[in-house]
């Protein structure tokens, strides 16, 4: 793209294009403390990517409100987390509260009417401009955005229409994937539904009768515990076995657990320690410390070595393990560890735990059902991202002017 093609494009500052920006005060500071209703207080917790969160709701008196006039929120007003780990993120406030004020960790920027809202709402969402906005703080070692930095900040901006335009073609994605993100939540309750109903017996599949079966889980699995491997026999390259940790990053969701080989072991430290690895569908999950209240469980897809605090499950013949795994993915760890120290479970405290479970043939017409509602939630994911990669390549290419609308473009809602 020429720049003869983008003349009429011009770098601007955020301070160029706005009657104010500003941020709020800590209640604290105020004398205020937080109550059940008034007005709402917005945190950067509150500040998504594109969106503000109400869920976590906090509020303060009317009287926090009145004496910081100045950082009352209006309708499109921008905010940008400006302290913390959220910095760089942004959207837009379109009066879900009538009385909202925010915190000083939060910037307002309130545009001129001659500028597009949604368009700088869109140009803050790119990734490069995130980047972009935490170079500009002033010291490496700065850990926040002044207002200053916002005030300075430079966009590129096209002509009104142009800007129209280009939001048009963005807004287009931003409806399918809260379209498509609406569906996977959809599913998602679907799924739940299922498992609360098939998983304990409340609703029998067709062709199914009878009583299940009450008894300890050690008459359905093999519990056994991974091994404690020393550092020096970690990490090694090209080796069989892929060695697993509790904090491994592969065990951050349930799910199947894909093989890497960031740490390995070899055969010869392997057959030296008398140690073994586990088969393929073992489920493993943690059983020491503060991991179990992760609740995550894995199912091994290659054999692989497991470190001590990770508990592993190996289902028997009257046992599938993937309506185990289903079953699991209901249940709350917790409640195979002690109560008292540091969190961990025993073998045999799990072994006569007491389950209500259907016959073979049942579990595997259960797990068949709910595995494929999981593998389509899945799909749904998957299409998810690539919709979201999508709208990230427009995003960066039409507010650079890389690709350029045609002019001929209905504005038409």
């Amino acid at each position: 793209m020429t720049l003869s093609l983008l003349k009429n494009w011009q770098d601007i500052t955020l301070g160029d294009i706005s009657s104010l920006i500003t941020k709020g005060s800590s209640p604290r500071w105020q004398g205020f403390d937080y109550q059940t209703e008034g007005m709402f207080f917005v945190t950067s917790e509150n500040v998504r990517n594109g969106y503000l969160d109400t869920k976590s709701e906090k509020f303060l008196p009317l009287e926090f409100h009145q004496k910081l006039k100045k950082s009352q929120l209006k309708n499109n007003d921008l905010l940008i987390n400006i302290v913390g780990a959220s910095i760089g993120r942004s959207c837009m406030y379109q009066m879900e509260y009538e009385e909202a004020n925010i915190n000083q960790a939060v910037c307002l920027v309130r545009l001129n009417n001659d500028v597009s809202h949604y368009f700088v709402l869109q140009y803050l969402q790119n990734p490069k401009t995130v980047e972009r906005l935490l170079d500009s703080r002033a010291g490496s070692g700065r850990p926040n955005l002044s207002l200053y930095d916002i005030r300075t900040f430079t966009i590129f901006l096209p002509p009104l229409l142009e800007q129209h335009r280009i939001v048009q073609v963005l807004e287009t994605w931003d409806k399918a994937i809260k379209k498509l993100e609406r569906k996977i939540e959809l599913k998602k309750n679907a799924k739940k539904g299922l498992m609360q109903q098939l998983l304990t017996g409340k609703k029998r599949l067709p062709g199914f009768s009878g009583e299940w079966e009450m008894n300890a889980l050690g008459s359905f699995i093999e519990f056994q515990s991974g091994y404690g491997f020393p550092l020096s026999v970690q990490g090694k390259e090209n080796e069989k076995y892929p060695f697993l940790k509790v904090s491994d990053m592969n065990l951050a969701g349930n799910g199947i657990y894909i093989r890497s080989w960031n740490n390995t072991v070899s055969d010869e430290d392997l057959a030296a320690l008398k140690a073994k690895s586990f088969p393929v569908n073992s489920i493993i999950f943690p059983k020491i410390g503060a991991a179990i209240a992760t609740n995550k469980k894995r199912i091994l897809s290659v054999p692989s070595l497991v470190d001590n605090n990770v508990m592993v499950a190996i289902a028997k013949e009257n046992l599938d393990y993937q309506f185990f795994f289903q079953w699991l993915l209901t249940f709350d760890l917790s409640e195979w560890a002690n109560s008292g120290g540091v969190p961990s479970m025993r073998k045999s405290t799990i072994e006569n735990y007491i389950v209500n479970f259907p016959k073979l043939e049942e579990q595997i017409a259960i797990a068949k059902i709910l595995t494929s509602s999981e593998q389509e939630i899945e799909r749904q994911q998957s299409k998810l991202q690539k919709l979201k990669a999508q709208k990230t390549y427009l995003l960066n290419h039409l507010i650079t002017g890389r690709i350029r609308t045609p002019e001929s473009m209905s504005l038409s809602s």
